[in-house]
């Protein structure tokens, strides 16, 4: 089985951090088979980056209807999808969501190669689907290394690609007006599921302060970071500087004009990494293995992880209460890390 001349269906649905984790791999396939063409399997809610990436046509799934408590509207939207995948008579597709729907929306569509993990790398039985079952002998591994795993027994030679973002000469110049200080950016938020990544306000705002003695500053809040903005507002005695809101594209770009990304485990730290942006990741509950950014040998010289020293992490427990990893991340030392980053003034 090989990939040239092939009709591709990739199959990444969710979260926006995993779909960003896939792109690399994607690219580096793209790269390698530039006569085969790859379409993307996607919900809606983690496509935001898509825009900003050229040649990747997409399918997209409503998560709201999937998730709807209406089993005709969940049916539906099945249907449609499927009826778009057979439209385009793929030749083969690569699962690397490895869970129940993203294995039977290919078999439902009759997608005739269907290659995915087996249950080491995949869940729910979604292995009974595919008619390829790629081993994964060490699950312990990133997962920019693990989607790599999936292509391996068919081109061993295929590799992460670094990614480049198509934006209009108008966002580029907006951008680096606004980030002409090249300051500091602090990303304090994370996605709902993962409220147990996120640092205290309290600790976020000791930072600042420490920071804006030395450097210029700036925090990037999500849709879903209110409750952070309005936390930081009461610490500061005032609101903290912060970018506009912005599309995922668009804070791709920003990134890249950072001295320093400080962020917790979470779409935008994986954003920054396939960007190859100096980046200090707290991975607070989060494994330091699985989920660390891309620090390959492309990765920028600055860029690293701090891991709190705690015997409990990583417990990636998002139900757990005491939290003493977010505890020792201590101002005082994330601090100490960013000056060795940037040196006194960057």
């Amino acid at each position: 089985m090989e990939f040239k001349g092939k009709n591709i269906l990739v199959v990444r649905l969710s979260a926006l951090g995993d779909v960003i984790r896939t792109t690399p791999t994607i690219l580096g396939l793209k790269k390698a088979y530039p006569d085969s063409r790859i379409t993307w399997l996607v919900e809606d809610s983690s496509a935001g980056l898509f825009p900003a990436l050229e040649d990747i046509p997409l399918i997209i799934l409503s998560r709201k209807k999937l998730k709807s408590r209406n089993p005709l509207v969940v049916l539906a939207e099945i249907s449609r999808i499927v009826k778009l995948i057979r439209a385009q008579h793929f030749d083969l597709c690569l699962d690397f969501h490895g869970i129940l729907k993203s294995a039977l929306i290919p078999y439902v569509a009759r997608i005739p190669i269907r290659i995915g993990f087996l249950p080491k790398g995949s869940k729910e039985h979604a292995h009974f689907f595919y008619t390829h079952r790629v081993p994964l002998e060490n699950h312990q591994i990133s997962r920019y290394l693990r989607n790599l795993k999936l292509l391996e027994p068919y081109d061993p030679s295929i590799q992460l690609e670094s990614v480049s973002l198509s934006l209009s000469d108008e966002t580029h110049q907006w951008i680096a007006d606004m980030m002409k200080e090249n300051p500091l950016l602090l990303i304090p938020g994370t996605s709902m599921f993962g409220r147990n990544k996120q640092w205290p306000a309290e600790s976020w705002a000791m930072l600042y302060k420490n920071l804006i003695e030395r450097f210029p500053v700036k925090f990037v809040f999500g849709p879903a970071d209110d409750h952070y903005r309005e936390s930081l507002s009461r610490l500061l005695n005032g609101d903290p500087p912060a970018l506009p809101p912005l599309s995922i594209p668009e804070l791709g770009q920003a990134l890249t004009h950072s001295r320093l990304v400080v962020v917790c485990d979470t779409g935008p730290m994986h954003l920054g990494s396939i960007l190859r942006v100096p980046l200090l990741a707290l991975m607070g509950p989060s494994d330091p293995v699985l989920a660390q950014p891309l620090l390959d040998k492309n990765a920028h010289p600055r860029s690293s992880i701090f891991v709190p020293d705690v015997p409990c992490a990583p417990c990636r427990n998002r139900s757990c209460k005491e939290l003493i990893c977010q505890t020792f991340t201590k101002p005082k030392d994330v601090f100490d890390r960013i000056v060795l980053a940037c040196g006194d003034t960057g």
